[in-house]
């Protein structure tokens, strides 16, 4: 009897604890960052602005473990002890990414980024890059992540391949299939 009470005891001592989650937080613009522990339902995110750390800090409102890379702004929510600040390798993956209205730059995704992504918004803003199959399941996630920044609207399409997200190569494709066709118009 002794011995279930005293596991009981530490069980209501150390539980609450386990269901914490560790994040890094950062203060801005000193990034002074530190471990903080995350209040029951939030998870950890980082938020990386044209290189430079944004946010990291614990949020709530997501779901998941997700990440979206547009070259020039890279969201990571994870839910494991001081995942926002792993930073996450090239899986050997590479997508096309814009910067302005030139997206014939590439990009090497990273960690578990497996699909290139293309989102276009409002006045025809289109941002692409590398997402992670989560993204692509539920593209509530990163029209959460695109409207965060001012873009509403956005329609999404994702693909699985290598530089797959080129839409300027599906255009020339489907200008080389008409070539037949307007020659023979022609030639009447």
């Amino acid at each position: 009897m002794a011995r279930q009470i005293i596991s009981v005891f530490f069980f209501t001592l150390f539980f609450p604890k386990a269901l914490t989650l560790m994040c890094v937080s950062c203060d801005m613009p000193s990034l002074n960052c530190s471990k903080k522990t995350c209040s029951s339902g939030f998870q950890c995110i980082s938020i990386i602005k044209n290189n430079v750390i944004d946010t990291m800090d614990c949020a709530k409102g997501t779901s998941g473990n997700w990440t979206v890379d547009f070259g020039w702004l890279r969201l990571k929510v994870c839910s494991s002890d001081l995942c926002n600040n792993a930073t996450d390798s090239n899986n050997g993956k590479s997508c096309y990414t814009c910067s302005g209205t030139d997206c014939s730059q590439t990009i090497s995704c990273k960690g578990d980024e497996t699909q290139c992504i293309t989102a276009t918004g409002a006045n025809n803003a289109t941002f692409k890059g590398c997402a992670s199959q989560n993204v692509c399941d539920n593209t509530a996630l990163a029209e959460y992540a695109i409207h965060q920044y001012g873009y509403a609207n956005t329609s999404l399409s994702c693909c699985n391949g290598n530089l797959c997200n080129n839409g300027q190569i599906l255009r020339q494709g489907a200008v080389l299939l008409l070539l037949p066709v307007l020659s023979l118009l022609f030639s009447i």
